[in-house]
């Protein structure tokens, strides 16, 4: 069942496990670029209570940096992998549920998530817009079309339109 919280709720636990996974993410990749996105990372988004990382690296660093956070996390949806992108769940982080998005620094999921979250940082009428489209399946197991509503929204977000 989807259900959702204010971040604001959730700030110290939540700092605690960015802090504690991007020290671990850092010292296996020193050059990466560490970034909190997701509804964690905007105290007045609604969120589920999971930590999203976005990690970014050089394209010519990726391949060894996926074998990195393969050998430590595990590989999440790798049917969806590309060339420039990879997702991880932290499966110890026993206080909040985790997930690492690991892109290429200027592929489109990087652009992707990069533009979605500043324009959500700063423009407070798009962040209504997604806590509406949140709420619309809150209470319900409705994954999939979940899944695709956000989509959707951060495809629009991504392309202007």
């Amino acid at each position: 069942m989807i259900g959702l919280q204010p971040a604001r709720e959730l700030r110290e636990l939540v700092s605690a496990v960015v802090a504690d996974r991007a020290a671990e993410i850092g010292r296996l990749l020193p050059e990466a670029e560490i970034v909190h996105t997701g509804g964690t990372s905007l105290d007045d988004a609604l969120t589920r209570g999971d930590v999203d990382l976005h990690v970014r690296v050089p394209a010519s660093d990726f391949p060894e940096a996926v074998a990195a956070l393969e050998r430590r996390y595990e590989p999440y949806r790798p049917e969806m992998w590309t060339d420039a992108f990879a997702a991880f769940l932290v499966p110890e982080e026993r206080r909040l549920p985790t997930g690492v998005a690991l892109t290429a620094l200027g592929a489109e999921h990087d652009r992707r998530f990069t533009r979605g979250w500043e324009l959500l940082r700063t423009r407070p009428e798009l962040l209504a817009e997604y806590n509406a489209l949140k709420q619309r399946f809150e209470g319900t197991n409705d994954e999939d079309d979940y899944g695709a509503a956000k989509t959707a929204f951060f495809t629009r977000l991504e392309t202007g339109a």
